[in-house]
């Protein structure tokens, strides 16, 4: 699951679900290829890959959470204001990734190492400040795909706090596999933060 979210949405990545009976393996998200929120609720007994419900949104895309856990209610049998307090908390969760999100290297998806700035950093031009409170990041992106090029632009904090940090010697390992010099980041590294 992922991909970019209708207006308003939130990108929720593979999140738990915590309803009884169905939370050992259940997951919600975002599908950026169906642009769908979806879900697979298996039974806690289930031990099979195939999960028990499965909303993908190939009959029609689901585009709110709330609108997904109607759908998950009315196959359980439940309330929807219990499929929504199970979700809850994974919602809450990823707030708390998000908000402990500093700056420096990371490892997204696609084989791209990203730098970001830190809140610390972005305090040093308000834009960028105004930007961190709205919840992106400036950030620069190196891969096997971009070379010798980068690029630079915001990134949503969702995203990062979804990511894996890694080291600067990790990125810097990256980054010579990838034979992009090292030196190109430290001069990156300058022009942004200055």
């Amino acid at each position: 699951m992922g991909g970019s979210t209708p207006s308003g949405a939130q990108e929720t990545g593979d999140d738990t679900l915590d309803l009884d009976g169905w939370s050992r393996r259940s997951v919600w998200g975002w599908d950026g290829q169906a642009q769908s929120f979806c879900a697979q609720l298996w039974r806690d007994e289930d031990r099979g890959d195939r999960p028990a419900i499965w909303i993908d949104g190939i009959r029609g895309p689901v585009r709110s959470v709330e609108e997904l856990s109607a759908e998950i209610a009315a196959r359980l049998g439940i309330p929807a204001i219990t499929v929504r307090d199970g979700m809850a908390e994974a919602i809450e969760a990823q707030r708390l990734r998000t908000a402990q999100v500093r700056g420096g290297w990371f490892q997204a998806p696609g084989g791209i190492v990203v730098r970001v700035l830190s809140r610390a950093e972005a305090e040093l031009d308000p834009d960028e400040l105004d930007l961190y409170d709205l919840g992106w990041l400036l950030g620069f992106h190196y891969s096997s795909r971009t070379g010798l090029c980068y690029d630079t632009g915001h990134v949503a904090l969702a995203d990062v706090a979804e990511w894996c940090p890694i080291t600067q010697d990790e990125a810097y390992e990256w980054l010579q596999f990838w034979g992009i010099p090292w030196g190109t980041v430290q001069q990156m590294d300058r022009v942004i933060a200055s």
